[in-house]
C-alpha cells in the first residue's frame, strides 16, 4: 500500500496509522497530517497539541463533504457577488 511506511514532510518523520481510499492519517507523537480526498482535490491538515486527532478528523471530513456536495441552499461556486439567483455562495457563508 501506497505510503505504508509514512511519509516525510519538512524533515519530520510520519508513521502510517490509517490508510483507506478516503482518509490518510499519519502521526508523530501528539502531532500528526490528515488528508482527506474529494472531489477533485485533497484536502491535508496538520493537527498538534491541543487539537485531538479525532477533533482534526471530524473537521475535514466536513471540508471534504461540503467539497464533494456543496452546503445546502448555498452554489457550490463562489462568484464574488450573489449567484445566479441572487442566493447565497458558499464565500458569503464563510464570510459570516
Amino acid at each position: 500500500m501506497v505510503c505504508q511506511a509514512g511519509i516525510t514532510i519538512a524533515g519530520v518523520k510520519y508513521f502510517a496509522l490509517d490508510l483507506n481510499p478516503r482518509t490518510l492519517h499519519f502521526r508523530k507523537g501528539s502531532a500528526g497530517i490528515i488528508a482527506v480526498r474529494c472531489r477533485g482535490a485533497m484536502l491535508v491538515a496538520q493537527y498538534t497539541p491541543p487539537t485531538a486527532a479525532s477533533s482534526c478528523l471530524i473537521y475535514m471530513d466536513r471540508l471534504a463533504d461540503i467539497a464533494n456536495e456543496g452546503i445546502p441552499g448555498v452554489h457550490v461556486g463562489i462568484p464574488c457577488g450573489g449567484g445566479d439567483d441572487g442566493g447565497p455562495t458558499v464565500l458569503d457563508s464563510l464570510l459570516k
